[in-house]
């Protein structure tokens, strides 16, 4: 257990901006000026810790997740690089990792990774070399002190594997979806048994373009989104009986969907990207509606757009929270794509999202602020490199 405020970094010394000396958890310090008193989310974000990991693989990512009072991410083990654990902050008060028990494969790649009170669960990607295509999927749970890994098996001999795939937990349901060759494929355990995989008959008659899945504390929830631009949303106690919410707003033209984060008990939030993406990054675009959904209610949140004029040509979306001012606030990156991104944090007030524009983050180039949660007073981010490398730093605002 690593205290917030800790000394982790293995690489190069932990990089921080400090008001004065290191603060003790419990309070996890104080901002160092007022930002502005329309939307203070916005400014005096800091850097708390940092872990800088040597190079591992060629290729490789941070697998991230998002919830209501924390954050969780895979990736390599400290001063193991050919090892992964799973890593978490809940509460605020300490980073907890678990090293995880490798499988038998060349390269293992970061995937996804969820988590709830219940437990957690990871997945990764085998492969016989780091650019190569996915020979298969792995996922471990929670459980003993080195969680061992357990083999996804296609539905069927020889279907294709996903290139990538999500995860989110509800109560004792874990559940792993992806899209292979159009289909939606799943794979579901209860209470750490075995997995089962599907291809549930979701009632679309289109092939699926993308797929999402996020826990919301009482049931999984799956958003998708068709090849012709169409939206959808499934909900699922077990991962294995889907139910289609009478909704009627659903947007249409998407390209993709992302299911930002719980933002409390049987709700969260979701970005529907509008079509026309970067092709080398799907999640990035130019136009994004929000919606919160809670039980069968689907509330409209307005929409994010690209700003030009502010160096914002492209975003993409990535977590969410209600910051401790009551505000829905969403982080992801901004910028034209590869390289040239940067953190980036939006906050809704009123009718209108805002963007960030404190220089710490939006001059912070080549990373993505990942994920967010919110504890008390204080809300913590997670930002990685983009497009590659493992890096992860830890970045806090005290209201």
């Amino acid at each position: 257990m690593l205290p917030l405020l800790g000394t982790r970094d293995r690489a190069s010394g932990a990089a921080r901006l400090a008001c004065g000396a290191a603060l003790a958890v419990a309070s996890l310090g104080a901002a160092c000026s007022q930002g502005d008193p329309r939307w203070p989310e916005l400014t005096d974000w800091e850097r708390a810790e940092v872990w800088a990991h040597d190079d591992v693989v060629g290729f490789d990512r941070v697998a991230v997740a998002t919830g209501p009072n924390y954050v969780a991410w895979l990736t390599r083990a400290a001063g193991a690089a050919e090892e992964l654990a799973y890593w978490e902050l809940r509460d605020g008060e300490t980073v907890d990792d678990t090293e995880l028990a490798m499988p038998d494969a060349p390269v293992v790649i970061p995937l996804a990774v969820a988590s709830d009170y219940d437990g957690w669960v990871s997945v990764a990607a085998t492969r016989d070399s780091p650019r190569g295509d996915n020979t298969g999927l792995v996922a471990w749970q929670r459980g003993g002190p080195r969680p061992r890994p357990e083999r996804l098996e296609a539905p069927e001999r020889g279907a294709a594997v996903p290139s990538a795939v999500n995860t989110g937990r509800a109560g004792d349901t874990a559940l792993v979806a992806g899209v292979a060759d159009g289909q939606v494929v799943t794979w579901t355990s209860h209470d750490g048994d075995d997995w089962r995989s599907d291809t549930p008959d979701l009632g679309v008659e289109a092939e699926m373009a993308t797929i999402d899945v996020l826990g919301d504390g009482d049931r999984v929830v799956l958003a998708g989104v068709d090849v012709q631009g169409r939206a959808h949303l499934w909900t699922s106690i077990d991962g294995e009986t889907w139910l289609t919410p009478e909704v009627d707003d659903l947007p249409t033209g998407v390209g993709s969907v992302t299911l930002l984060g719980q933002l409390d008990d049987g709700e969260l939030a979701v970005a529907w990207l509008g079509q026309g993406q970067d092709e080398t990054s799907p999640r990035r675009a130019r136009a994004a509606t929000i919606q919160r959904f809670a039980g069968e209610d689907l509330t409209d949140e307005g929409a994010i757009g690209a700003r030009d004029d502010d160096g914002i040509p492209r975003f993409s979306l990535e977590g969410a929270t209600l910051s401790p001012e009551g505000r829905l606030a969403i982080v992801g990156s901004a910028g034209g794509g590869g390289d040239t991104v940067a953190p980036m944090l939006w906050v809704r007030d009123g009718d209108r999202w805002e963007p960030s524009d404190q220089p710490e983050l939006t001059r912070l180039l080549d990373r993505e602020l990942r994920a967010v949660t919110t504890v008390g007073d204080v809300m913590v981010g997670v930002v990685t490199p983009a497009p590659r490398h493992i890096d992860v730093e830890l970045w806090r605002w005290t209201g």
